[in-house]
C-alpha cells in the first residue's frame, strides 16, 4: 500500500486526509502542522468549508485516530529537514502548506525522502534527481489546482 503525508493541515491538507481516508488504498502514514494533533482533530471534525466530517477523529499519543481504526503520526515539524520521512517509509508526500512550490524551498521537505515532485505553477523548476526515494506533490489553495495534483499523485502509485 501506496504511504503517503500531508505536510500542511490547512483547507487543503484536511481535504487531502480525508479523501485518503475514504480512499482505502493508501495509507496515510503522518501528518506534519505547526498545530498540536488535538486542534487538528477538532478542525478535522468541525471543518468551516467541508461541514461536519462523519467519521470521529481523536487525538492520541501524537497521533490522529480515526473511528475506524485507521491512524496516523502527527508531527509539529516548523524545521522541515527534520521531517522523518524516511523513517515513517513515506512514498508520497502531499506538500499542502503553499509555501514549498519552487525546488529552492521545497528541498529541504524532499531531503529526508522524495524523489520527483511536479508543481501546478512550475513543473520545469520542480524536477528532482533520481537519488530521492519518494515523491512530494505540492498543491497550492487554488481551485485549479486540485485535479492536476491527482493526476501526478496518481503517475506515481
Amino acid at each position: 500500500m501506496t504511504r503517503i503525508a500531508i505536510n500542511g493541515m490547512g483547507r487543503i491538507g484536511r481535504a487531502a486526509f480525508k479523501q485518503i481516508i475514504e480512499d482505502g488504498t493508501l495509507e496515510l502514514a503522518a501528518v506534519n502542522d505547526l498545530v498540536p494533533a488535538e486542534e487538528l482533530a477538532y478542525l478535522l471534525k468541525h471543518d468551516s468549508v467541508y461541514g461536519r466530517y462523519e467519521r470521529d477523529v481523536r487525538a492520541q499519543n501524537g497521533c490522529l485516530l480515526v473511528n475506524d481504526g485507521q491512524s496516523c503520526v502527527a508531527l509539529n515539524q516548523k524545521s522541515l529537514d527534520k521531517l522523518p520521512w524516511r523513517d515513517l517509509a513515506v512514498d508520497i508526500v502531499l506538500e499542502c502548506t503553499g509555501m514549498l512550490l519552487r525546488k529552492r524551498t521545497s528541498s529541504a521537505t524532499l531531503r529526508p525522502a522524495p524523489s520527483t515532485s511536479s508543481s501546478p505553477r512550475r513543473s520545469k523548476e520542480a524536477t528532482f534527481p533520481p537519488s530521492f526515494t519518494a515523491s512530494t506533490v505540492p498543491i497550492a489553495a487554488r481551485t485549479s489546482s486540485r485535479a492536476p495534483a491527482a493526476r501526478r499523485t496518481a503517475s506515481h502509485l
